[in-house]
């Protein structure tokens, strides 16, 4: 279940090609298409955990890692992980007949726009490094803190209704966010394994010592959203989120440690930050 409260766009845009006309435009000579551009949307590359990890380590037993980087950064592995994104892209548009393959003669057909945050405004200079080395090929962001392209609510752009976003999610789960616990629970308990060691429907004295929390036991309720969401879930759903996805960046980061139990990703999908 994706949050429909969610309002926020992809952070990155990338435009490739000399016109901006529909994407696939016939040849007429040749009876064949031709690749005019491609527009590419796509999120920013790995980065750390939102939450802190003093947060984080109320629901665990141990502590969770250092990422060397302050909370929501791009990491050094994601930068150079869209590098080599950027190369990719560089080595299917060129065989796709839109690119040269090398050098910088296209550098001024190639339109890199990210939003404000600066693991996208990151994200968009190592795409563009992988993409065009050595070029100058540079990455428009808005002047500001608020990105209408990307955040239109954030921005100011239309006035959601907060009380009817409430009342819809609430409606889609009956006015109860506690129903969700039991509709998620295989997940919780596979979380609740991994992060405590403690089997399902079992007592777990690590969850006992001073400092920890119980997931299970916080408090669920459907809000009014922030800046830029027009409703929030709070409680577990929220918190199990933001656990599982910690623990999916750790993977897509190379991290080592003792963990190796898989986390359904059903409660990292759950919502998105």
């Amino acid at each position: 279940m994706r949050s429909v409260a969610n309002s926020s766009l992809l952070g990155l845009a990338i435009v490739l090609g000399t016109f901006l006309t529909p994407l696939l435009a016939q040849n007429v000579s040749a009876g064949q298409p031709k690749l005019k551009f491609a527009a590419i949307l796509t999120r920013h590359g790995v980065r750390s955990p939102i939450r802190r990890s003093e947060e984080l380590n109320r629901y665990s037993s141990e502590s969770w890692p250092d990422w060397g980087v302050s909370p929501g950064t791009l990491t050094p592995h994601g930068r150079e992980l869209m590098k080599l994104f950027g190369s990719y892209y560089r080595l299917y548009f060129s065989v796709a007949g839109l690119l040269v393959s090398r050098g910088c003669e296209d550098a001024g057909d190639i339109h890199i726009r990210a939003d404000v945050e600066s693991r996208t405004r990151e994200t968009g200079s190592a795409l563009a490094a992988g993409l065009m080395p050595g070029c100058t090929l540079e990455v428009r962001v808005v002047t500001g803190e608020k990105d209408p392209l990307f955040s239109p609510v954030t921005a100011g752009i239309g006035k959601p209704d907060r009380a009817l976003a409430v009342a819809a999610m609430s409606g889609r789960i009956g006015a109860n966010p506690n129903a969700l616990i039991g509709l998620y629970r295989p997940a919780f308990d596979t979380l609740r394994e991994v992060l405590f060691g403690c089997a399902s429907d079992m007592p777990c004295t690590a969850e006992q010592k001073p400092g920890k929390q119980i997931l299970l036991k916080q408090p669920s309720s459907v809000d009014a959203g922030g800046s830029s969401h027009a409703a929030d879930l709070q409680g577990p759903l929220k918190i199990g989120s933001s656990l599982s996805e910690a623990l999916l960046l750790e993977y897509l980061n190379g991290m080592q440690g003792k963990i190796s139990v898989g986390v359904d990703s059903t409660l990292s999908n759950c919502w998105r930050s």
